[in-house]
C-alpha cells in the first residue's frame, strides 16, 4: 500500500522501495494496526516523524534502514507513542537530529499517556487502555535533550517499556541519557530488560 498524506489508508504491511522524506508526519490511528518494513531505506522529515496511538511494528529486512526525525520543540521527535498505542520495534536505526526542548525528554522516542486527536484517539475510546513500547532489536541513538531521556522518556504509570534486545546508545540528557522514567501517576510507570546493550549513557528512573 500507499500513504496517503499524513495516515495509513488501512490496516496492513508496508515497504519502502527507497529512501522517503516527508512533509507531514505520519499518524497510526487508534484502531489501526500497521507493520513497516524499513527495507534498508530511510524514513525521514525535518520535523516530528510518526506518532502512534495503534499498533505499529516497524522492521528491516536489510538491516541498514533507518527512521530520522528532526525536531526540537518537544519531546518524541521520531516516535511519539501516545495513549492506548503499542509500538514494537524489531530492527532498523532511529535517531533525532535535534535536542528536544523539553523538561520530558524522549528526543527519539516518547512514550506517553496523553490523548492525541490528530490519531483518532479520545477519551472514550482509550479510557481503559495503557501505552507499551517494546524495543526487541535495533539502535535507537544520540537523541538529546534538555530534560529527561535522551534516547528514550516513558513518562506515566500506565505506560510500559519492555526491552527485550537491541541497543541504545549515545544518548544525553540533564538526567537518564539513554532512559529516563517521569512519574505521571500514582506510581512508576512499568519497564522490563532482557538481553539488552546499553552503552554511552545511563539508566535513570525520576519522578515529576
Amino acid at each position: 500500500g500507499t500513504v496517503q498524506g499524513y495516515k495509513f489508508p488501512e490496516s496492513g504491511h508496508y515497504f519502502l522501495a527507497s529512501d522517503i522524506t516527508l512533509d507531514k508526519p505520519i499518524y497510526i490511528q487508534y484502531n489501526q494496526d500497521i507493520t513497516i518494513c524499513l527495507n534498508g531505506h530511510t524514513l525521514s522529515r525535518d520535523s516530528q516523524l510518526i506518532t502512534i496511538s495503534g499498533n505499529l511494528n516497524i522492521c528491516d529486512c536489510d538491516g541498514t534502514g533507518q527512521c530520522v526525525g528532526s525536531y526540537g520543540a518537544d519531546s518524541g521527535g521520531t516516535l511519539r507513542l501516545t495513549r492506548g498505542g503499542t509500538l514494537n520495534i524489531y530492527g532498523g536505526t532511529y535517531k533525532n537530529l535535534k535536542k528536544a526542548a523539553s523538561q520530558y525528554g524522549g528526543a527519539v522516542v516518547y512514550v506517553t499517556y496523553t490523548i492525541y486527536s490528530a490519531t483518532g484517539s479520545t477519551e472514550e475510546n482509550t479510557e481503559q487502555t495503557s501505552t507499551t513500547f517494546n524495543f526487541y532489536g535495533g539502535k535507537i541513538t544520540g537523541g538529546q535533550t534538555t530534560g529527561t531521556g535522551g534516547n528514550v522518556a516513558v513518562n506515566h504509570a500506565k505506560c510500559t517499556f519492555n526491552m527485550y534486545g537491541g541497543t541504545l546508545t549515545g544518548g544525553k540528557a540533564k538526567n537518564g541519557g539513554n532512559i529516563a522514567t517521569s512519574i505521571g501517576g500514582s506510581t512508576g510507570p512499568t519497564m522490563y530488560f532482557q538481553g539488552m546493550t546499553i552503552t554511552g549513557g545511563t539508566v535513570e528512573c525520576s519522578n515529576r
